[in-house]
């Protein structure tokens, strides 16, 4: 349903029986509800309805001061694109093999997908009935309001949704995306699994998110057996940073960025215009730690990038020492893991680390001799330092470091 300059948020309507509308309403045959309107509507008074009426979702267009007319509205290319979107629902609904048209999910949306998945998996390991009843309800809150805001965003572009955006509405536990390669898989999997699904809320969900990998990676098509040895280089990788607490940590990262509107939000990963490190530097500036789909997101700029130099950049300078950690624990499982699964070596992370280690000891030396003695900036550097020269020894320990063979200048030499 889309509705346009709706004046049922003004209190006047609802003086005489406030719930008036709200008990009359379909709530059976309104599967999803987009009400637009103009912030300088006069009508509207530039007031929403999704405070009175949970099921609609605002969305503020710019039209002309005091507009209110319907051909305003439908001029405007969000209504038109809601319009356009529900009518190819309709018309594709009735195609006679019975299957509907349907448009493909983008690599972001994917990714928010599989950490929705995972979420699900998670609850369905935790023994406790309060906790597991306290992680379905966020979760609840959490699914319904990533599912709008990515309908949201593509409606904003003018892009039809997929059916998978609209379901995903619903609590239930969505699909794994489809048709990824054991890379790809091996990547996203580790991100969400050490990624607080269910951000704004804080919930201890250790052991079940570890414990959830096999399943999860056998709904990618993979095997549960291969899915453990993923687990346990996830596990080894933290074991690493034990003192961290792995059980709480709210996951530096962007993307699955859950804190953007409340209660639950996501917006894009950075401002158009951007790309590569700008653009992850952009997203970490704007959202900070925590959240499914800024980790998800981060993830597919940094963990496993072919592009040493942009991942060294963000990581070494832009982030804090915790979301270093995280992104540091991730690429040491997504190496230990490749190993255990036969894959081919990449030893991108080892250079990443390398390289941020020069660069964290070139600021040291710059910055220690005319800071305090007790410096922030100097502290903060110091932990950097200690985290990086960790994850160097355990990649050493782990036969994770690279060989002449697998540098390309050098086997293309011999």
């Amino acid at each position: 349903m889309v509705t346009i300059g709706s004046p049922a948020g003004l209190m006047p309507m609802h003086r005489m029986s406030p719930d008036r509308l709200l008990r009359s309403f379909p709530h059976h045959q309104v599967r999803s509800w987009l009400n637009v309107l103009s912030r300088w509507d006069a009508v509207t008074g530039g007031r929403g309805i999704s405070y009175l009426f949970p099921a609609a979702h605002d969305i503020r267009v710019a039209l002309p001061p005091l507009s209110h007319s319907a051909s305003a509205y439908l001029a405007h290319p969000v209504v038109a694109g809601a319009v356009a979107d529900a009518w190819s629902r309709t018309v594709t609904a009735s195609v006679t093999t019975g299957r509907a048209v349907d448009v493909r999910l983008g690599d972001d949306e994917k990714q928010v997908l599989l950490g929705v998945v995972f979420a699900h998996h998670t609850g369905e390991l935790i023994k406790s009935k309060s906790e597991k009843d306290r992680v379905r309800l966020a979760l609840q809150d959490v699914q319904s309001g990533v599912a709008r805001l990515l309908q949201e965003q593509r409606l904003e572009q003018g892009r039809p949704v997929p059916n998978a955006l609209v379901d995903l509405e619903k609590a239930k536990r969505p699909a794994a995306p489809a048709g990824w390669d054991i890379e790809t898989a091996l990547r996203s999997v580790i991100v969400a699994a050490t990624t607080n699904q269910v951000a704004p809320y804080d919930i201890d969900v250790s052991p079940s998110d570890l414990n959830a990998v096999p399943s999860v990676w056998r709904d990618l098509g993979f095997t549960s057996a291969a899915g453990g040895k993923v687990r346990d280089s996830l596990k080894a990788a933290m074991n690493e940073f034990s003192s961290t607490g792995w059980g709480r940590f709210a996951v530096g990262a962007v993307g699955l960025a859950l804190l953007a509107t409340g209660p639950i939000g996501l917006m894009l990963a950075a401002p158009a215009g951007l790309a590569g490190a700008a653009a992850i530097t952009a997203s970490l500036a704007a959202f900070g730690p925590g959240g499914m789909v800024g980790g998800m997101i981060l993830a597919g700029g940094l963990v496993g990038s072919g592009s040493v130099t942009a991942a060294t950049a963000v990581l070494a300078r832009d982030v804090s020492a915790q979301t270093l950690e995280t992104e540091i624990v991730r690429r040491m499982a997504v190496g230990h893991a490749r190993k255990a699964l036969g894959l081919d070596p990449d030893h991108s992370s080892w250079l990443v680390f390398a390289e941020i280690e020069s660069y964290l000891a070139a600021e040291h030396a710059r910055l220690s001799p005319l800071s305090d003695e007790k410096s922030a900036t100097i502290r903060e550097l110091n932990r950097k330092v200690r985290i990086v020269r960790k994850a160097i020894d355990w990649m050493v320990r782990h036969g994770l470091t690279p060989t002449v063979d697998w540098c390309p200048g050098l086997a293309r030499s011999r």
